[in-house]
């Protein structure tokens, strides 16, 4: 019976053996004793076999064969509406176990026609004129506008009630796809910082190893040049000093040019320096973008915070951040967090605390296993319970 209210459930059920009890211990007078024996005996059965077919339409997931089964016990109440002439408080609850059993059942539209249908047959059907050779009493006007009331009003608060569940249903639905979109966006968000950062990386050194290259380049070129010439040297000393003198002044006018190419080299990778990455600027951007995302209130306190320029250790501190965050809004459902910032003297501890749910019987998963292997080659260490009276706190330390 998972996916079906438990509340419309148990009252088709109590108001079903209520009619089963009714007709057990109502009373016939010595008259018709005989025929009442028999008459309630065949409406209990009746009313199991409409009990039993709605446990059955419960277990089938096809919309048209519950219809079907719906129709049915229908027509089995139609049965027992038959001998009777005025409504029983039994035939009441029958009726009523049926509409609202119709519209746990089917969708809202065809519950409403097949509980018109049910009304309808209790009201307008034909009672029989006798039973069992015991006649029926004529039907009463004032049986039919009772009819018509209860069933009526029975109908009209089952699908007003129906529908409101309904819609709480889509308000949760639509707010569980809201939540997870969120939350996509926020690891969305948090993936595209870790790349931007690590391209700007990628950047500075493809820039350095291209002007290794040209350094390589000219001064490798050059230098073999300057090694043939002076061999070259050696053979002219004796024998061509103008050829001598030309290949001395060819070395060192290629040694001046190498000379100012090699600086103009090295001007250029002075000026390339690895981006000083400003810390608490980084953080706070994570958080102010984690606030519009989720709508999650951030408490951000640097506190005694130094200057963080070790770049392994600014990377496992704005990590621990972005999980933390991450954790409090996807398993705390937290509506507050803190993240905080404090230097010893020979490390900086980093805390992030919500006041989500809380889990009491917290175990480490993937991610702390895999905060504590960003701290551990730092010398670092990392810790990460359930705080009593809820919420979740992620606690940090590493050397700087």
């Amino acid at each position: 019976m998972n996916g079906f209210p438990r509340g419309p459930l148990v009252t088709v059920l109590f108001l079903y053996l209520t009619a089963i009890v009714l007709y057990q211990i109502a009373p016939a007078d010595t008259v018709t004793q005989e025929f009442w024996e028999v008459w309630s005996t065949q409406v209990t059965a009746l009313l199991l076999v409409s009990l039993i077919a709605g446990a059955v339409a419960l277990r089938i997931r096809t919309g048209p064969i519950r219809a079907t089964i719906v129709g049915a016990q229908i027509a089995i109440f139609a049965l027992g509406v038959y001998g009777e002439a005025a409504f029983s408080i039994a035939l009441f609850a029958w009726g009523a176990a049926l509409i609202v059993q119709t519209f746990v059942l089917v969708s809202y539209r065809t519950a409403i026609v097949l509980s018109t249908v049910m009304i309808a047959t209790a009201i307008f059907l034909p009672r029989a004129d006798t039973v069992w050779n015991v006649a029926v009493a004529d039907r009463q006007a004032v049986d039919i506008v009772a009819g018509l009331t209860f069933f009526g009003l029975v109908l009209y608060l089952t699908a007003t009630s129906t529908a409101s569940m309904r819609r709480a249903e889509e308000y949760l639905q639509s707010r569980e796809q809201l939540r997870d979109s969120l939350l996509q966006l926020t690891t969305a968000n948090v993936g595209f910082q870790n790349y931007a950062v690590a391209a700007e990386k990628r950047g500075t050194e493809e820039e350095r190893q291209r002007i290794t290259r040209e350094i390589h380049d000219t001064v490798g070129y050059t230098l073999t040049n300057i090694i043939m010439m002076t061999k070259a040297s050696e053979e002219l000393i004796d024998r061509d000093h103008q050829t001598l003198r030309n290949l001395l002044g060819e070395a060192r006018g290629q040694c001046q040019d190498a000379l100012v190419e090699t600086r103009r080299t090295l001007r250029q990778l002075r000026s390339i320096q690895t981006p000083e990455v400003d810390f608490p600027n980084q953080v706070w951007k994570t958080v102010h973008t984690f606030e519009i995302a989720t709508g999650i209130d951030v408490q951000l306190e640097f506190r005694n915070l130094p200057p963080v320029r070790n770049t392994d250790v600014r990377s496992v501190l704005h990590r621990t951040v972005q999980e933390g965050l991450t954790n409090a809004f996807r398993h705390g459902q937290a509506t507050h967090v803190a993240v905080l910032f404090w230097y010893d003297g020979t490390g900086i501890s980093v805390i992030v605390r919500d006041n989500g749910v809380g889990n009491p019987s917290f175990h480490e998963d993937i991610g702390i296993h895999g905060m504590r292997e960003r701290f551990a080659p730092l010398g670092g260490v990392v810790h990460a319970e359930s705080l009593a009276g809820g919420g979740f706190e992620v606690r940090g330390w590493v050397p700087n």
